[in-house]
């Protein structure tokens, strides 16, 4: 069985004019380039009184060894916004925010689960004692990756 620890959680918000679809990519291009895999769990539309709403979730993997994988599970809402079009493309204008969790996953191919409970007991001892000093390093890196996402979303927003 594997086992999910929360690194870190962030969240920004910005309103102005934005290419939501270009927004979109640019997240996509940041993902390919660390070695994520996106998998859409969420897109959701609405209208209300002339203002729109989308809602986006993503749960984005990697693997960092044969024992860790990084969660990055990502939320965009573009609220109340309508569309209009700037320098020939479509943009809207709202309200967008895009909140992240960071987890890392233990044991992710459930290697050490299917073995008995000896093993499983030998790997609980090795998580807590012995792999402390590798769990940090682990747990570091993948603050490193949420605080790099973060600052691509805020200089795609113009917040930096």
């Amino acid at each position: 069985m594997s086992y999910l620890q929360k690194v870190g959680s962030q969240k920004v918000s910005a309103q102005g004019v934005y290419d939501f679809q270009g927004f979109l990519h640019h997240l996509t291009s940041w993902m390919k380039r660390h070695n994520y895999t996106i998998n859409e769990k969420l897109h959701a539309a609405s209208t209300k009184d002339a203002k729109k709403s989308v809602v986006i979730k993503w749960s984005c993997d990697t693997e960092y060894d044969d024992y860790h994988q990084f969660l990055l599970k990502v939320k965009i809402s573009a609220s109340n916004y309508t569309e209009g079009l700037a320098k020939g493309k479509k943009v809207l204008e709202g309200e967008i925010s895009v909140s992240i969790d960071a987890e890392v996953e233990r044991d992710y191919e459930n290697k050490w689960a299917t073995q008995g409970p000896v093993k499983k007991f030998l790997r609980a001892f090795y998580d807590s004692v012995l792999a402390a000093p590798k769990k940090d390093t682990v747990n570091s890196e993948l603050e490193n990756h949420l605080e790099s996402f973060m600052s691509e979303i805020k200089r795609y927003l113009n917040l930096l």
